[in-house]
């Protein structure tokens, strides 16, 4: 079980209708940045009773959590997880960005960078590093930064 796993809500609290408060309670914490590990300290629960109350949330279609992550089927490491097929450099950051922010990351990256022919490697390693401020856990800035900078010298050995 990855207990790193970040659940998204799908629905509004006024949607969920459901009584049970432990339930409601963990619907109300999870804000799309709270891990298993947080939202079951948050909760007072152990972690399987958060999983399991993930899991009665999911068939509400309440909140969506990828099922390869919260089965543990995955390491849950991103770098491992996700094999981007990018186009070119804002796509791929355009990409990168949204396993950690959501979709949110496309109008990030379309306000902040912009397209360019050439770009250096310079140049590019000070967009992702900019660019990565944007997630707020530093462990997830690093995955990111990892990611981008695998992409770019992947495409420097085409």
């Amino acid at each position: 079980m990855n207990p790193n796993v970040v659940p998204r809500k799908l629905i509004g609290l006024n949607e969920l209708k459901v009584n049970d408060i432990k339930l409601r309670r963990l619907f109300i914490l999870i804000d799309g940045k709270k891990d298993l590990n947080e939202l079951a300290d948050s909760c007072h629960m152990d972690l399987q009773e958060c999983v399991e109350k993930i899991n009665e949330l999911k068939k509400l279609s309440a909140v969506d959590v990828d099922e390869d992550e919260l089965s543990g089927s995955s390491g849950g490491d991103v770098l491992d997880e996700y094999s981007l097929e990018c186009s070119d450099f804002n796509d791929c950051l355009i990409k990168s960005l949204s396993l950690f922010i959501g979709p949110v990351a496309s109008l990030i990256v379309e306000k902040n960078v912009q397209k360019k022919e050439k770009m250096n490697v310079y140049q590019m390693h000070t967009i992702i590093e900019n660019l990565s401020k944007e997630i707020d856990k530093i462990e997830d800035r690093k995955k990111f930064i990892d990611l981008m900078k695998g992409k770019i010298t992947e495409k420097l050995k085409d």
